[in-house]
């Protein structure tokens, strides 16, 4: 019998790194209108609790307008108003018993918070992000990008958040290579709307 709920711990621990593996990293948030990589956020755990804290925002070239190491754009709505780059958006992440990772996102321009759920869908290999108001929700889903196709001091000074080396995701593509995301598509100019438009508007 010891034997027996001996191996069901170990099978317990061996799911949760298994989920925490399946969404820590560099995820790219996506422009909702032309798909082109707006934001790099970068989910890392800390006492079994996950954060996604945005790192890098790309301009409407796909080219890197700023990181958390040298951020600019600052969150109005929050009372402190922090900078966006660098901002921990996504929080309390705690595994559920469906397998979701459920916390609270932050909306940068008013400060309100929403609940949100957080799970790796292994068909599309992407994470799925979903913020919530009462029973309305939709669910984002945003591509992984490898680590080596982000500035070395980004990735580098993100390994410390929680101690542990950033993964290389699986799947991941070039942050402006304009064969994964059009090369029409690449130069279309976004509409004025405010940072994290994804992450916010569900």
């Amino acid at each position: 019998m010891k034997r027996f709920f001996y191996l069901l711990a170990i099978l317990s621990a061996l799911s949760i790194r298994v989920c925490a593996g399946g969404i820590a990293g560099f995820w790219v948030i996506p422009d909702s209108k032309t798909n082109n990589p707006e934001s790099v956020a970068y989910f890392y755990e800390s006492g079994g609790v996950f954060t996604a804290r945005m790192v890098l925002i790309y301009d409407d070239f796909g080219s890197v307008a700023e990181t958390f190491l040298s951020p600019k754009e600052r969150a109005k709505g929050i009372k402190s108003q922090p900078f966006i780059c660098g901002l921990d958006f996504i929080t309390g992440l705690k595994l559920s018993p469906n397998g979701r990772y459920v916390g609270t996102v932050v909306d940068p321009d008013t400060g309100k918070k929403y609940k949100c759920e957080v799970w790796y869908d292994s068909k599309i290999k992407k994470l799925a992000v979903r913020g919530e108001l009462f029973i309305f929700g939709v669910t984002n889903y945003w591509p992984p990008i490898a680590s080596e196709n982000l500035p070395k001091e980004v990735v580098e000074k993100a390994a410390k958040f929680s101690g542990i080396p950033p993964r290389a995701n699986n799947e991941a593509f070039s942050s402006n290579a304009p064969e994964n995301f059009g090369e029409d598509s690449r130069y279309a100019q976004r509409r004025e709307r405010p940072r994290f438009y994804r992450v916010r508007h569900y």
